[in-house]
């Protein structure tokens, strides 16, 4: 093939190319568009830069090959058995498989060999893997070991919306259906047949925690050293992601390079010593071989996690390169073992921790020779004595990696979680500290400790720590005068992200065809024209988002006018409804703001959510009912909305809330002097009225005495949607509501196979009576109802396209929920 010659970087080989057309054919299992819009601008890109190497034929057969190749990998949905979906407690059984320690105390094993016994005594197997989340285990668990439990299983799903992350299909890719939760000794580990390897790491591991200092310090050296997070608070992991940190306490390349960064030391050091053994070996490979007993080591000692061995597998494909003398190695490193990956596992495209780690790796390739050579000049210029230089470009370069890595992650960070700390500087400050100070004297406690030393390592294990504790003194300040700051993106579409990267390669094409850079800004203004023609649009919607068990409407108008009521609430530690899921559905493709957040009562199921939405965007308004402000959910909320200076407002029946445009919703609960008991039945019902047109009821949780007020009241009612007050359980049916209403649509917020069997069965007959089509989001995910005109019939868009399985309606003793009494209103 003919050589053409090269300005900038080297360019990508054949098998390069192809490689990519592969991966673009494994993306177009999931998004046919995105996979085929991908493969026509690799080869535009070919086309245009290099006109010799375009091959349609072998790009286009590639594609085909990882299309289908994923398509076989892909494994079947099994059928979800009666059992499970009656939600019967069973004793579970299973062969861990992998072990992820998490923080507060949390453990996420996967499970194989899945065994369960049934309460009539009958055994089951299941198909496939199981997630288990176990809070506070009596002793770490390991892979090999046997694990028993009580336990209520259930199927993958939930959080299904539109633009979000799709948890189910992930899990799917890994063969993994399943799900369950065990909290300390509910759980056993019978006769661990763990391997002594593994055996051994775990009493290690267990003895490195003992010693280490007490604190979130000591937490921090064990997570970093071995993988260990269980001991770190969860303020502690915030504030870490606030600082840009957190990509720090999963084990990756950044820590495995330091083990190599070792080797490659120790390579030197010989070479100072014995100068001809680089005539038998030269420091390239001499470094090679030094390195990597190292990077295994540590490997072993990280729990050999997949993030881990992704990295190890980048490490061992750029050394291989080196040892051959590649020019580019790295690049080509990088390239090699994603082909591996991708051949052995076509589904690990999927992983957002492997897409990460290979757009940072690029990032680094690709821009860190710049930021080193600026390094480079800024020292000659500002520092005379040559020897001292390296005090300011090292780091100066340490910024530069952080900021190529970064970059090369701004559109996936943003797509994935919505959000871009802006503490990249804590980087420059915490990186250094971290590369030769904490990590060399961590690894260097492991030989007394592994000699029975314990004074000798606990000593070396403190001197480790100082610096973490210089950082989370830091941190605490900095979080106290509000420097840690996170700014909340616009999630951008696959388009974007797309053009985005394109543009990036335009930048470093030795031609720069204006073909290219065309198509990058079509790409990266497709959106924006999206969003702005989708604001402008005379129409209505209103859409549940899927939350879990919980409450979450957003309400749509013209002129881009957002008003959300409620917005979830878990009684988690560690997971923020508000922040996982409905800020990113609120940003996706749109300017973070909000014209108005209402809460209808103040239940950690509606409410608790609604503090991170207030933090993450711009918010005009705040509408509430003035109840129950001590509740937990709000003891957060009030403060902060008074911080940010969002106008705060009760409203009671009689007012309204003005979106513009002729779009209102009217309050007709509570009245000022309703004093209903418990706060479900004083939970705001707000009425949405476009151009004199009822569109939706929105009722909150009210039970008897509210419907009963309400009722009393007189109110006009009807409207097309209904959605059902407490999530359509029996307290709250009433044949009177509904004869008043007259919906065409139902719709609810529940979880799937939720505890209370939510939507009622009482419930679902008394729709079907009526001939009401129920929507409710544990069954169909996210639930859309859009009017495009104040005269259109509504229509429904839901994110499955027919209903999950539910709990079926069996004659059986049932609990009664909060408010319910014989009868019906």
């Amino acid at each position: 093939m003919r050589q053409t010659e090269q300005t900038g970087p080297r360019g990508l080989f054949l098998w390069q190319l192809l490689l990519l057309a592969y991966g673009a054919g494994i993306v177009a299992l999931r998004d046919p568009l995105m996979g085929a819009v991908g493969l026509a601008v690799l080869g535009l890109c070919i086309r245009s830069g290099d006109p010799v190497r375009f091959r349609p034929l072998p790009l286009l057969a590639v594609f085909v090959l990882g299309f289908c190749l994923a398509a076989v990998r892909l494994p079947a949905q099994p059928e979800i058995p009666a059992w499970i979906i009656e939600r019967e407690r069973v004793e579970l059984s299973g062969l861990v498989v992998e072990a992820e320690q998490r923080p507060e105390g949390a453990w996420r094993l996967i499970l194989d060999d899945l065994a369960c016994l049934r309460e009539d005594g009958a055994h089951e197997t299941l198909p496939g893997r199981l997630v288990l989340s176990w809070h506070y285990p009596p002793r770490p668990p390991a892979p090999g070991a046997r694990l028993t439990t009580s336990t209520r299983v259930y199927p993958q799903g939930g959080f299904r919306n539109f633009g979000g992350a799709d948890f189910t299909f992930y899990w799917q890719t890994r063969g993994a259906f399943w799900r369950a939760y065990a909290r300390g000794d509910a759980a056993t580990l019978e006769a661990p047949g763990v391997l002594g390897i593994w055996a051994r790491r775990l009493a290690l591991v267990e003895r490195l925690s003992a010693l280490a200092p007490k604190g979130q310090a000591g937490a921090l050296v064990t997570a970093l050293l071995a993988g260990d997070r269980s001991g770190l608070s969860q303020e502690s992991v915030e504030r870490l992601r606030a600082a840009a940190l957190a990509h720090t306490l999963a084990l990756s390349g950044l820590h495995l390079a330091m083990a190599v960064g070792l080797g490659a030391a120790l390579a030197l050091a010989v070479g100072r010593v014995r100068p001809a053994t680089y005539l038998r070996l030269p420091l390239p490979r001499l470094a090679v071989l030094m390195a990597a007993p190292l990077a295994l080591l540590y490997v072993w000692l990280g729990g050999a996690s997949h993030s881990l061995l992704r990295a190890a597998l980048m490490f061992a494909a750029f050394g291989f390169m080196l040892w051959r003398g590649r020019r580019g190695a790295f690049l080509d490193g990088l390239f090699l073992a994603l082909a591996v990956l991708l051949l052995l596992s076509p589904l690990s495209l999927f992983d957002l921790g492997l897409r990460m780690s290979a757009l940072a790796v690029a990032g680094i390739i690709v821009g860190a020779p710049y930021f080193d050579r600026l390094a480079g000049r800024l020292s000659e210029r500002l520092i005379p004595a040559e020897r001292a230089r390296f005090l300011l470009r090292w780091p100066l370069c340490i910024l530069g990696v952080s900021l190529c890595a970064n970059l090369a992650l701004l559109p996936l960070t943003l797509q994935a979680f919505g959000e871009v700390p802006l503490g990249l500087v804590w980087n420059l400050f915490w990186l250094p500290l971290m590369q030769v100070w904490l990590m060399p004297l961590g690894l260097a406690a492991l030989v007394p400790l592994a000699l029975g030393l314990d004074g000798a390592a606990a000593w070396l294990l403190w001197l480790a720590s100082l610096p973490a504790e210089a950082l989370f003194a830091l941190l605490a300040r900095a979080d106290a005068s509000g420097l840690l700051v996170v700014l909340t993106g616009v999630r951008p579409l696959w388009p974007a992200m797309l053009g985005a990267w394109l543009l990036a390669v335009w930048f470093f094409l030795p031609r720069r065809p204006l073909a290219v850079l065309g198509l990058c800004f079509a790409l990266l203004a497709g959106p924006v024209v999206l969003a702005g023609y989708e604001e402008r649009r005379e129409r209505v919607a209103v859409e549940l988002i899927d939350v879990g068990q919980g409450l979450a409407v957003l309400v749509e108008g013209p002129g881009g006018a957002r008003l959300l009521l409620d917005a979830g609430g878990l009684a988690s530690r560690t997971f923020d409804v508000g922040r996982a899921v409905v800020v990113p559905r609120l940003t996706l493709n749109r300017d973070p703001r909000l014209d108005v957040l209402a809460v209808s009562h103040a239940d950690r199921d509606h409410a608790g959510g609604a503090a991170a939405v207030v933090r993450a965007l711009r918010v005009g308004g705040f509408a509430w009912n003035g109840r129950d402000g001590e509740a937990h959910s709000l003891r957060e909320l009030l403060p902060l909305l008074d911080a940010r200076g969002v106008d705060s407002r009760v409203v009671t029946a009689g007012e309204r809330i003005d979106l513009g445009r002729e779009l209102r919703l009217d309050v007709l609960h509570p009245a000022p002097d309703f004093a209903g008991r418990g706060s479900n039945d004083g939970s705001l019902v707000l009425r949405l009225v476009w151009r004199g047109r009822p569109l939706a009821l929105l009722p909150g949780d009210v039970e008897r005495a509210g419907i009963r007020a309400l009722l009393d009241a007189g109110s006009e009612l009807s409207a097309d949607l209904l959605v059902l007050p407490h999530h359509g359980a029996a307290g709250s049916l009433s044949p009177a509501l509904l004869d008043a209403v007259a919906p065409r649509i139902a719709a609810a917020g529940t979880g799937w196979l939720n505890q209370w069997n939510f939507p009622s069965c009482a419930v679902r007959e008394a729709l079907g009576a009526r001939g009401v089509p129920l929507y409710d989001t544990g069954a169909y995910g996210a639930v859309r109802v859009t009017w495009d005109g104040p005269d259109a019939a509504p229509s429904v868009r839901t994110f499955l396209a027919g209903p999950a399985p539910r709990e079926p309606c069996a004659e059986r003793p049932r609990r009664r929920t909060s408010g319910e009494r014989e009868g019906d209103i």
